[in-house]
């Protein structure tokens, strides 16, 4: 295709002819909306540019409500579809509404509400409008009216304004006197949409504002006012409408939908509806031909960091690292030496070195002021980044290629993951917020989009119906639909089986589902990733609020980096606030400083406890799937733990290498080397587990450098066409007989170098990072060390940072399960959190429902300052925000046992004093779960009264008659405990049930060891499961982890199974499960026969 180059196309840029021949009487759409105009623009960005290269236009306008999400990916579409794009937004005047708070959303989309269609001519107009989107939706005063004629006249120079709000345009024609259009720099024009189609009221409309424009000399200039791409998006739109409005689809105003005809028209069209204004059309032509701003994408902006004086960034990274060396290694080696000039030269060649820096700063100031860090990711293969402290693992001792992170073949920015605990990450925020500048530093936003429950969901809403009926058919539908036929999808989906999914309204419910499925639906905060500039971010991209209160962008981090943007991903971790937590309780409670960074690597208990499996609440060694795999393993060493964790993917699984892996580690199978060059796999017993392993076999193998074969790696990684494929298992047989031909590699058999590529092929997409995996290994052993030694401190740590992979409840048990006595709430000695003191744990008060902040603040701040509760008197005395609600939780929970009532006598003082403190007639008191009783209820005798006081310390003060009522029962009391608590603390649930149980023949979950391939019934409560598929067949199955009384017990359910009983798996039990006991070298699980709810 030929390059043509002029004031449209500034740079050469392909282009098909026939656009030029029809150029001369086309028309440009400059008023478009996507999707990312949320919850009311129809279609996507590439859906509207395939739809403008089908009818021909040369160029494309994107003018989405009050953002440019989208500004990158359509400008990417563009490209690939050789459209020129117009890069603009439109800036609404909506007032904050309480549904909205971040006025993000309008209220109306009606043609002639106060809005202005800016269009970025050339690089500082494009900023310019990004400052004005970013006033738009940081101030809340933030008036449209008032800000135009001025911005305006400031900005005018660099953008196109195009408006039909008689107000804006009252708001300029005043500003501007009689020269309008010298006011505004020529940049105003009044828009003529045609969206309202021919209708009457509408085309008076546009000739009111084209005698406007002619008695003002501003030019006029059509305007699809699009929404949609094709008239059958408009009823997505709709619906959008009614998601947003959260009106029923039947009775969404007109007003806040689109305009009808508000779909992609063909310049035909447009010219045919304005006929009467035949200078619209053309003018857009002329403003296309004016907007020549395209972003600069794929060139890296790397932001400063500021040196001391007399340094470079180079110089002052040299410093920090040989200052590392000294600390990290008792003896410099010339290897240690020799690898850092090594990463220091690429590090210097690339650009870098501002960037370590930066990350290095971070990491310095977290340490200065006790906070744990830990750096991840690829990042720990380099020896820089383990002496500046940004990683805690020694890529020399752990042989970690520096390739793995930073390849000059591959000039990308570093990616460092930097983690810190989930409170004092905000702490962190502040820092880089004030060190770099607030205008150059942003949290990135992450765009949620609609899943299919969700689509689900809202489209049902949409349509009237309640959220019970919606509820019972939602939560049993996947996350994400299948893209194939859905209907057909979900019938073998065990849980979805029996839905009425095929039957109206259903059937059209699922599809509009599948049909909102991955279009944006609100706006969010990325987990952890922050992006810093060398300039002011609102050059490049507006910012607005979050939900939080935080200022984000206005990308999303794929947009961001794409515009060579540095981000830094600095995530809020609750493992390492465990550690923390858990140490910080040991130094408080037996005096002793735990150094998490010196803990002994062969610490028996340590080591036993990995070993057994026993690790539920260990930071990544927890799940149901790695605690059988360390059973299989006896991992009990560092090394093994790192091997673990890349065995345990999809790709070493799939591959059969996990299964060789585990079989030569226990001495059950030879170990042997897949090819003679590559003797480094004796650690792994011949085997590839990590992704550094698929590095260094194509470099010994196939004649690569390292820095090569990570390019290929990330090759293999990305599932492209059949043709890829096969061109690089081309390119690795060609460099395997190179390296053989050249005596580089040992001579081999051609079925060697093909069975060596099957298993490189096969799992390079999903293998491990081994860096990684030894970043994380630190902190799981860091675990389980507090775990094995300090297990009460540990354990309440976990519980108050909101556990890991398990519920609060399933930790609880995991602590009965070590021997701890669990002690319930306290008014007089539980703190906020839960709380751990040699072998007891204490519930913390804020695990109590409908506790409020401010109630429990009080109760523990006139605790510390006036000693404990000496009676319910005193307590409602000295707490007075208490409330009745809460007060009654309080005594049903059991945090006021210690006052030597029972429960129902509590309660009923507390209706007393409540009484008497409002003079009012006596409330309803509940004396039974699920009751509502009162004094009057039961006779009052000799024998059942009692003296007790009620007004606050003074036991001389005003005294009552009360009966003395019984307390309930266990079972009464374990109901209320997780009513109130979501937990059982005085027992197990299933421990109610043993004795029906122990009828029916089923054990106990700790009895499973004698029962090694026989047929057994256990029973337990659902504390969580995973589906998974048969590898090969592709059918699902499902594992499940259930818990009863004494222990914990694995259950997998193979397809047959899965599909007659996984419709039932729905809730959390208990489960009667009948099955036989397997056990896979020393990891027992059920083979599920049957499962039944009890």
């Amino acid at each position: 295709m030929p390059e043509v180059t002029n004031l449209f196309f500034p740079k050469p840029f392909p282009v098909d002819f026939r656009h030029f021949f029809a150029y001369a009487s086309a028309m440009i759409h400059l008023h478009v909306h996507s999707h990312y105009s949320l919850l009311c623009g129809a279609a996507s960005p590439a859906e509207l540019v395939a739809r403008a290269a089908e009818l021909d236009f040369p160029a494309l306008a994107l003018t989405d409500l009050n953002n440019l999400h989208g500004a990158v990916v359509f400008q990417k579409a563009c490209a690939e579809a050789g459209l020129r794009p117009i890069l603009g937004v439109e800036i609404t005047g909506d007032a904050p509404r309480e549904t909205d708070p971040v006025r993000l959303i309008p209220d109306s989309l009606a043609p002639g509400r106060v809005r202005a269609v800016l269009l970025a001519r050339d690089e500082s107009g494009y900023a310019a409008l990004c400052r004005l989107t970013t006033l738009r939706q940081v101030r809340p005063d933030f008036d449209l009216l008032r800000e135009m004629p001025g911005f305006l006249d400031a900005e005018g120079n660099g953008l196109f304004c195009l408006t039909d709000s008689p107000a804006v345009l009252a708001a300029l024609a005043t500003a501007g006197g009689r020269d309008l259009p010298a006011h505004t720099h020529g940049s105003l024009r009044v828009l003529l949409t045609t969206a309202g189609g021919r209708l009457g009221p509408v085309y008076r409309n546009l000739r009111r504002l084209g005698d406007w424009a002619e008695a003002h000399g501003v030019p006029v200039v059509a305007g699809g006012d699009v929404y949609a791409v094709t008239t059958a998006d408009m009823a997505r739109q709709r619906l959008l409408t009614s998601i947003r409005t959260l009106s029923p689809l039947e009775s969404v105003a007109a007003g806040c939908c689109a305009p009808s005809g508000a779909w992609l028209r063909s310049a035909d069209e447009m010219r045919t509806l304005l006929a009467e204004f035949p200078t619209a059309c053309p003018e857009t032509r002329t403003i296309a031909e004016q907007c020549r701003f395209r972003h600069r994408l794929g060139a890296w902006r790397y932001p400063e960091f500021p040196v001391p004086a007399g340094e470079t960034t180079e110089s002052y990274l040299w410093k920090l690292c040989f200052d590392g060396l000294q600390k990290r290694y008792r003896r410099v080696t010339s290897r240690a030496m020799s690898r850092l000039q090594e990463e220091i030269g690429v590090v210097e060649k690339l650009g870098f070195a501002g960037y370590f820096l930066i990350v290095w700063d971070i990491v310095r100031y977290a340490a200065d002021h006790g906070m744990p860090t830990l750096g991840r990711g690829s990042a720990a293969n380099s020896l820089i980044s383990y002496l500046l402290g940004i990683t805690h693992v020694d890529p020399l001792a752990h042989d970690l290629y520096f390739q793995r992170f930073l390849n000059p073949e591959r000039i990308s920015p570093p990616d460092i993951d930097l983690d810190f605990g989930w409170k004092d990450r905000d702490r962190v925020l502040e820092y880089v917020y004030d060190r770099y500048g607030r205008d150059r530093t942003a949290m990135i936003c992450n765009i949620n989009r609609f899943s299919a429950r969700s689509g689900f969901r809202a489209a049902a809403t949409a349509r009237g119906y309640g959220d019970h009926r919606l509820s019972r058919i939602t939560r049993r539908l996947p996350w994400r639909l299948l893209d194939e036929e859905p209907i057909a999808a979900l019938a073998r989906r065990p849980e979805s089986a029996g839905l009425p999914l095929d039957r109206e309204p259903y059937r059209s419910l699922l599809e509009q589902a599948r049909d909102l499925a991955h279009r944006p639906r609100h706006l969010g905060i990325h987990a952890g990733g922050l992006v810093i500039a060398d300039r002011p971010l609102t050059d490049l991209f507006p910012l607005q609020w979050a939900r939080k209160g935080i200022l984000i962008s206005q990308l999303d981090m794929y947009s961001i980096e794409d515009l060579g943007l540095v981000k830094i991903d600095l995530l809020a971790q609750r493992g390492l606030a465990v550690v923390a937590d858990a140490a910080r309780a040991v130094a408080e409670n037996a005096g002793v400083t735990v150094d998490l960074s010196r803990l002994p690597d062969d610490d028996a208990g340590t080591r036993r406890l990995i070993a057994d499996g026993r690790t539920m609440g260990c930071f990544y060694i927890e799940s149901p799937g790695m605690r059988a795999l360390l059973k299989k393993l006896r991992a009990d060493t560092f090394a093994v733990v790192v091997a673990a964790s890349s065995v345990i993917r999809p790709g070493p699984s799939d591959s059969g290498m996990s299964r060789s892996f585990v079989l030569r580690h226990l001495g059950k199978e030879a170990a042997t080397l897949p090819h003679p060059a590559l003797k480094f796999l004796h650690e792994t017993y011949g085997v590839m587990i990590y992704q550094e392993d698929v590095m260094r076999t194509l470099s010994l193998v196939a004649d690569m450098s390292l820095a090569e074969a990570d390019v290929m790696r990330r090759a293999m990684s990305f599932k492209g066409d059949r043709s890829d494929f096969l061109a690089l298992k081309d390119r690795f047989f060609a460099g395997a007989r190179r390296a053989m031909a050249a005596g580089s590699a040992p001579q081999v058999a051609d079925e060697v170098i093909e069975e060596l590529w099957r298993q490189i092929s096969s799992f390079a997409g999903y293998a491990f990072c081994k860096a990684h995996s030894a970043s994380y290994a630190v902190l799981s052993f860091q675990s389980a060390w507090l775990k094995a030694h300090y297990p009460a401190e540990f354990m309440a740590a976990v519980m108050s940072n909101g556990g890991g992979f398990y519920s609060t409840a399933a930790y609880l048990e995991e602590a009965r399960r070590l021997g701890l006595e669990i002690r319930l709430p306290d008014i007089n000695r539980s703190e906020d959190d839960f709380t751990g003191c040699e072998r007891r744990l204490n519930i913390g008060l804020q695990q109590i429902t409908g506790m409020g902040r401010r109630s429990l603040d009080a109760l523990l701040e006139e605790r510390r300052r006036g000693g404990f509760y000496i009676s319910l008197g005193d307590l409602l005395q000295r707490v007075p925000q208490l409330t009745t609600d809460e007060t009654e939780n309080l005594i049903r929970c059991g945090a006021c046992d210690g006052f030597e009532l029972t429960r129902p006598e509590l309660l009923w003082r507390h209706a007393l004093l409540r009484r008497r403190q409002a003079h009012a007639p006596q409330p309803p008191l509940r004396l039974r779960s699920g009751r509502a009783d009162g004094p009057a209820h039961l006779p009052v005798t000799a024998q059942t009264a009692t003296l007790f006081p009620i007004g606050g310390r003074d036991d001389r003060a005003e005294v009552s008659l009360v009966p003395a009522i019984p307390d309930y029962s266990p079972t009464e009391k374990l109901h209320q405990e997780m009513e109130i608590l979501g937990l059982s603390v005085t027992g197990h649930p299933v421990a109610a049930l043993r004795p029906w149980l122990r009828e029916r023949g089923v054990i106990c979950n700790r009895d499973l060891g004698g029962w090694a391939g026989r047929r057994v019934k256990v029973a337990g409560i659902l504390i969580t499961a995973k589906s998974a598929t048969v590898r090969g067949t592709g059918q699902p199955m499902k594992f499940l982890t259930l818990e009863d009384e004494t222990d914990i017990c694995e259950v997998t359910l193979f397809p047959r199974v899965y599909a007659r009983y996984g419709a039932r798996l729905l809730s959390r039990g208990p489960y009667l499960v009948s099955g036989t006991v397997e056990d896979d070298h020393g990891s027992l699980t059920v083979t599920a026969e049957g499962v039944e709810m009890i």
